[in-house]
């Protein structure tokens, strides 16, 4: 379905709402500030870093039948009205 889009957790510890990373929209930062580079006391869980790097890994051509397995999960979760119409 949607292969662009990474769904973020909430931190409330830290202040961060929930949100979608686009992979589509990556971009090099060049440092100009410390800021910018210093990692954060936050981590992806071992799940959702295998189903990150499947993604890019599929963007690249890799054939990845995990990813495909969680598509087909989640696609049994969501309701008629929000799966993809199909194309003609």
């Amino acid at each position: 379905m949607y292969n662009q889009f990474f769904y973020c957790l909430p931190m409330n510890d830290i202040g961060f709402s929930e949100g979608i990373a686009r992979l589509d929209r990556i971009q090099i930062i060049l440092p100009t500030d410390r800021v910018v580079y210093d990692p954060l006391p936050i981590a992806l869980s071992e799940d959702s870093l295998a189903v990150l790097l499947s993604m890019i890994r599929s963007w690249f051509g890799s054939v990845e039948e995990d990813l495909y397995a969680y598509k087909e999960l989640l696609r049994e979760t969501l309701p008629p009205e929000a799966l993809p119409k199909p194309t003609a």
